[in-house]
């Protein structure tokens, strides 16, 4: 569990994220969770501005044990 809170984690392992937001957590049906999350990310240089990201994250748990992330971006026209 703690190696999925790391990958969730982005500002603490992508260098170039600033700014990460979990806007919204929906429970899902079958004991998941549904994310929508937000991030921005910033050039390695000033002349380019920063860029944001939507995602639709998606966890749970297999009766196994396994974890499983799965996550998808979403047009900026949203």
């Amino acid at each position: 569990m703690l190696i999925v809170e790391i990958l969730k984690d982005r500002t603490s392992w992508f260098r170039d994220c600033q700014n990460l937001e979990v806007l919204t957590m929906l429970p899902a049906g079958n004991g998941g969770t549904i994310e929508l999350v937000y991030m921005q990310v910033y050039a390695p240089t000033t002349l380019a501005p920063a860029r944001d990201f939507w995602t639709l994250r998606y966890t749970t748990s297999l009766e196994n044990g396994s974890l499983v992330v799965c996550e998808r971006s979403l047009s900026s026209s949203l």
